[in-house]
């Protein structure tokens, strides 16, 4: 390995340290308000940042909080240490500047025993439900409700008693909304994504930023709901299941429109086999997520030859499919495209 290598390495590894540490704070309270005790995570990421930049004679955070701040106010490329392409984009960032909210970024990077921890809580209830219909019906029912209120339950109880017993067996993945997004003591839905917002004020109730972070800003919410009534789904399924959900749908209905089969295969939910009109089976899974390297990671994992995204991504995200495609091993069989692209993708073969 050569030094310029290693030297990546290493300062990758420090940023995912770093991504680890502000997730666990972000699931105390909001992270520009933490309070002592810190989570050892995120202590540990500070004793990591210090100890390389105190050996090489450079500025270094004094304390959580400085830390914090640091991490909004710096770049993947703008750290005193390289962060390898295959981590992160040069412009990511692991808390948002303005809000100081944890990004989506880190989130993805966050690691626990070097498992990526979103990865490893959905997998396991995707594991759970299994691929039987209605395990399916499961899976639909979680991208439909990100949000659910007492009046939403009665209204399932009186009205909809399939989606209500289907709560009922899911109700376990649910929890009251995370301080971070409770606002003068309000919860709110973004009306694009469908994921948890911030107003611009509570008078005016606008999108400031939202979980899913491409979406337009200054546009009415959804939802406002009084948080003290609200289950929220978990945050790895809001942004693993619920968020790439819709765009599942979308490139579902442009492969059947287009006149290919579609069915789920193997034993993890959110696989599909793409068979018809002559060409080879494909494997194809939709997913949303900001960092592409780490996405080109797990689509090896999960033995797929479509990646499907949003669009918005591969349009708005600067070097999105050179870093997929830079992060795969040579010869892989594997290609990144849009949902709406996905009937040519599939009929290219």
């Amino acid at each position: 390995m050569s030094e310029a290598t290693n030297t990546a390495a290493e300062g990758s590894a420090i940023f995912r340290s770093l991504a680890t540490g502000i997730w666990a704070l972000s699931l105390k309270e909001h992270v520009s308000s933490i309070k002592l005790p810190y989570p050892a995570a995120a202590q540990l990421a500070l004793d990591r940042l210090v100890l390389h930049c105190a050996a090489r004679q450079e500025q270094y955070p004094s304390s959580v909080p400085e830390l914090v701040a640091w991490c909004a106010e710096r770049s993947a490329s703008e750290w005193p240490f390289p962060v390898g392409p295959n981590m992160a984009l040069p412009a990511a960032r692991l808390v948002d500047e303005a809000t100081r909210m944890r990004t989506r970024t880190c989130a993805e990077l966050a690691v626990d025993d070097g498992a990526p921890i979103l990865d490893a809580q959905a997998d396991s209830v995707m594991n759970d439900l299994g691929t039987e219909p209605i395990g399916v019906g499961k899976r639909e029912f979680l991208i439909d409700h990100v949000v659910i209120d007492r009046s939403g339950h009665r209204r399932m109880l009186a009205t909809e008693p399939l989606s209500a017993q289907r709560f009922k067996g899911l109700k376990y993945l649910y929890g009251p909304p995370p301080d971070a997004w409770v606002v003068e003591g309000r919860v709110h839905q973004c009306s694009t994504c469908g994921l948890l917002a911030l107003p611009t004020n509570h008078k005016q109730a606008r999108t400031a930023w939202c979980e899913a972070e491409t979406c337009p800003r200054d546009t009415p919410l959804s939802t406002s709901y009084d948080a003290s009534n609200v289950q929220v789904l978990r945050t790895p399924l809001r942004l693993l299941v619920a968020l790439p959900g819709r765009t599942e749908r979308i490139a579902l209905r442009t492969l059947r429109a287009a006149g290919f089969l579609v069915r789920p295969v193997g034993a993890v939910l959110g696989n599909y086999l793409v068979s018809g009109r002559g060409e080879p089976d494909r494997r194809m899974r939709v997913y949303d997520r900001m960092q592409p390297g780490p996405l080109a990671e797990r689509a090896l994992v999960d033995r797929v030859s479509l990646v499907v995204v949003p669009e918005q991504l591969l349009t708005t995200q600067a070097g999105y499919r050179d870093g997929f495609d830079a992060a795969l091993p040579p010869g892989a069989d594997v290609r990144l495209v849009s949902a709406t692209d996905i009937a040519t993708a599939a009929h290219a073969g």
